[in-house]
Protein backbone atom coordinates (compact mmCIF):
# COMPACT_ATOMS: atom_id res chain seq x y z
CA UNK A 1 0.00 0.00 0.00
CA UNK A 2 1.44 3.33 -1.07
CA UNK A 3 0.47 6.18 1.15
CA UNK A 4 1.49 9.84 0.71
CA UNK A 5 1.45 10.31 4.49
CA UNK A 6 3.89 7.42 4.96
CA UNK A 7 6.10 8.79 2.19
CA UNK A 8 6.29 12.31 3.60
CA UNK A 9 6.58 11.05 7.18
CA UNK A 10 9.56 8.89 6.22
CA UNK A 11 11.21 11.87 4.54
CA UNK A 12 10.72 14.06 7.61
CA UNK A 13 12.14 11.40 9.94
CA UNK A 14 15.09 10.88 7.56
CA UNK A 15 15.87 14.61 7.60
CA UNK A 16 15.69 14.64 11.40
CA UNK A 17 17.97 11.57 11.52
CA UNK A 18 20.56 13.22 9.28
CA UNK A 19 20.43 16.41 11.36
CA UNK A 20 20.88 14.45 14.60
CA UNK A 21 23.75 12.47 13.10
CA UNK A 22 25.59 15.65 12.14
CA UNK A 23 24.77 17.16 15.55
CA UNK A 24 26.29 14.22 17.43
CA UNK A 25 29.45 14.37 15.32
CA UNK A 26 30.12 17.95 16.43
CA UNK A 27 32.43 18.17 19.40
CA UNK A 28 32.30 20.92 21.97
CA UNK A 29 28.52 21.29 21.79
CA UNK A 30 26.26 20.36 24.67
CA UNK A 31 24.28 17.19 23.89
CA UNK A 32 21.35 17.34 26.34
CA UNK A 33 19.69 14.10 25.20
CA UNK A 34 22.50 11.84 26.36
CA UNK A 35 22.66 10.61 29.93
CA UNK A 36 26.24 10.82 31.07
CA UNK A 37 27.98 9.99 34.31
CA UNK A 38 30.80 12.38 33.50
CA UNK A 39 30.03 16.06 32.78
CA UNK A 40 32.60 16.29 29.96
CA UNK A 41 30.94 13.41 28.12
CA UNK A 42 28.01 15.59 27.06
CA UNK A 43 30.45 17.87 25.17
CA UNK A 44 32.35 15.15 23.27
CA UNK A 45 31.76 13.52 19.89
CA UNK A 46 29.36 10.56 20.03
CA UNK A 47 30.05 8.34 17.03
CA UNK A 48 27.71 5.54 18.16
CA UNK A 49 24.68 7.84 18.42
CA UNK A 50 25.60 9.55 15.15
CA UNK A 51 25.83 6.19 13.37
CA UNK A 52 22.49 5.12 14.86
CA UNK A 53 20.85 8.34 13.63
CA UNK A 54 22.31 7.83 10.14
CA UNK A 55 21.05 4.22 10.08
CA UNK A 56 17.55 5.41 10.97
CA UNK A 57 17.80 7.99 8.18
CA UNK A 58 18.83 5.36 5.62
CA UNK A 59 16.00 3.04 6.68
CA UNK A 60 13.53 5.91 6.34
CA UNK A 61 14.88 6.84 2.91
CA UNK A 62 14.45 3.24 1.75
CA UNK A 63 10.93 3.25 3.21
CA UNK A 64 10.14 6.50 1.40
CA UNK A 65 11.31 5.04 -1.90
CA UNK A 66 9.14 1.97 -1.40
CA UNK A 67 6.09 3.98 -0.23
CA UNK A 68 6.29 6.81 -2.77
CA UNK A 69 2.94 7.64 -4.32
CA UNK A 70 2.27 6.54 -7.88
CA UNK A 71 2.06 9.10 -10.63
CA UNK A 72 -1.46 9.89 -11.75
Amino acid sequence: MRSPALFYGAIVIAIIGIALGVYYLMGGIWHPILPAAHPKAVYSVHRFYAAAAFVVAVICIIGAVVARPRKA
